[in-house]
């Protein structure tokens, strides 16, 4: 086979390429869920990103965690964190009530994984619910 019939590969970014941006997982986020998530403030924060000139938000693996909470003890590759999914957005898509979560609001500055995931267990038939209401 000849080499020349080889792709060229260029760098991903040209060499004067430079930016900046931070490290932060989603769940760092402001909610009144408990843990940050998927919505409203994720976008907002992503505004602020852009005002300050920042060109990267990295955000650490959004797997289902495992031992110790870990966003790096991944129960899955392939899954995604139910707990971040954003509950303000299912009611703005009329799939639940407000009324559906307002009893299940934690404090939103701080994260207290086992009050989350125990949440997580009653809210999870509102999810199952607002699946099926499409």
């Amino acid at each position: 086979m000849s080499h020349d019939s080889d792709p060229v590969r260029l760098p991903p970014f040209p060499p004067e390429y430079r930016a900046s941006g931070l490290l932060m997982h989603v769940t760092s986020l402001s909610s009144p869920y408990g843990i940050g998530d998927l919505g409203p403030a994720a976008f907002e924060w992503v505004d602020r990103l852009r005002e300050a000139d920042q060109s990267w938000w990295q955000a650490l693996p959004v797997g289902p965690t495992g031992y110790g909470n870990s966003p790096y003890q991944s129960l899955s590759s392939f899954a995604g964190n139910g707990l971040l999914i954003s509950p303000q957005f299912l009611i703005e898509d009329g799939l639940l009530q407000a009324s559906d979560i307002e009893a299940q609001s934690l404090p939103a500055t701080t994260i207290d994984y086992e009050a989350v995931e125990a949440r997580w267990q009653t809210r999870s038939p509102l999810f199952s619910r607002a699946t099926q209401q499409r």
